[in-house]
């Protein structure tokens, strides 16, 4: 997994990919879609593929032109920030 940190604040991302975002204030899908993906650790696969519980979303999908500002609850799964 790569992790982006521009220092324009622009991530250029072209078919399918995972990466960490730094993300400071919001996300502005300039061209195309995005889908943020919130994920809690499953010690199993030792992955981040689980669902998170409690009602928080796992998935937001992202269309152009808009600018997003998103709440994620960020807890804690088996020890690990999810």
């Amino acid at each position: 997994m790569k992790i982006y940190q521009e220092q324009s604040g622009m991530v250029t991302l072209k078919g399918q990919h995972s990466c960490i975002l730094a993300i400071k204030e919001a996300i502005n899908v300039i061209s195309g879609k995005f889908r943020l993906n919130h994920g809690c650790y499953t010690p199993d696969e030792g992955t981040w593929l689980s669902n998170p519980a409690g009602g928080r979303k796992a998935h937001y999908d992202l269309e152009e032109p808009k600018e997003y500002t998103i709440t994620i609850d960020i807890q804690k799964s088996f020890g690990k920030l999810n």
